[in-house]
């Protein structure tokens, strides 16, 4: 099954929101193990790289870019 992940969920994992990161890597590892695709958009893709572009944060930028890209499990839809 394909699932839509929107910005703020990919945030609380990177950011590793103390209340919201052990949920969400929960659902993460639940959605992978069943062999889910987790999905989501170009403006989220841009969401995310907003804040380390302004901050000039390259190195953040090349591990987002890394992970999602490393992680089969992870499109980004075209609609």
């Amino acid at each position: 099954m394909r699932v839509f992940w929107d910005t703020n969920l990919f945030i609380y994992l990177i950011e590793r929101h103390p209340v919201f990161h052990p949920k969400v890597d929960s659902l993460y590892r639940e959605h992978r193990k069943s062999g889910d695709e987790i999905i989501t958009s170009a403006l989220t893709v841009g969401e995310l790289l907003a804040q380390p572009l302004r901050l000039r944060r390259l190195h953040w930028i090349k591990e987002l870019l890394r992970q999602m890209i490393a992680s089969a499990g992870f499109l980004a839809d075209a609609t």
